[in-house]
């Protein structure tokens, strides 16, 4: 399957992941204010008080994001590339993806200094979960050459 397909694919699932994300999100920062918010007070004025209108954009958006990120994913597929190439990309790729969604749902105070510290807080996460999936391949190649010599 070309990288094209796989990446259409993938973005459908990652729709659906992206809108659940979001909304799992909104309701455990409820559990720590007491209270429901399925959009911040931020996005809900912005839109003058339209709980509807503010929820679609969010989901939209949430989506949207969930998508292109699982679509890039075929960057780490593309065997042309070093691995060091496909992490930048998809690295920036993510990032610009997150801060827009970020900004546009009012996730972060639109300030330089509150992206900037978004911007951090993201790549730190993603710092975690690339070194965690790179431990977690390694591993499995180890095993797998282990199995090879035993042939």
């Amino acid at each position: 399957m070309n990288c094209a397909k796989k990446a259409a694919g993938r973005a459908v699932v990652g729709f659906g992941w992206g809108v659940c994300i979001s909304t799992a999100i909104c309701y455990f920062i409820s559990l720590g204010v007491g209270e429901y918010w399925p959009v911040t007070p931020e996005l809900l004025a912005a839109f003058g008080g339209d709980l509807l209108a503010a929820v679609g954009l969010q989901l939209l958006t949430s989506g949207l994001l969930g998508a292109v990120c699982a679509a890039i994913s075929v960057f780490f597929e593309i065997e042309r590339w070093s691995l060091a190439r496909q992490t930048a990309l998809h690295g920036c790729c993510c990032a610009a993806a997150v801060i827009g969604t970020a900004a546009l749902n009012r996730w972060v105070t639109l300030s330089a200094a509150g992206l900037a510290s978004y911007l951090l807080l993201f790549l730190g996460i993603y710092l975690v979960i690339w070194l965690a999936l790179a431990h977690h391949w390694r591993q499995k190649l180890r095993a797998i050459n282990q199995k090879l010599k035993g042939l």
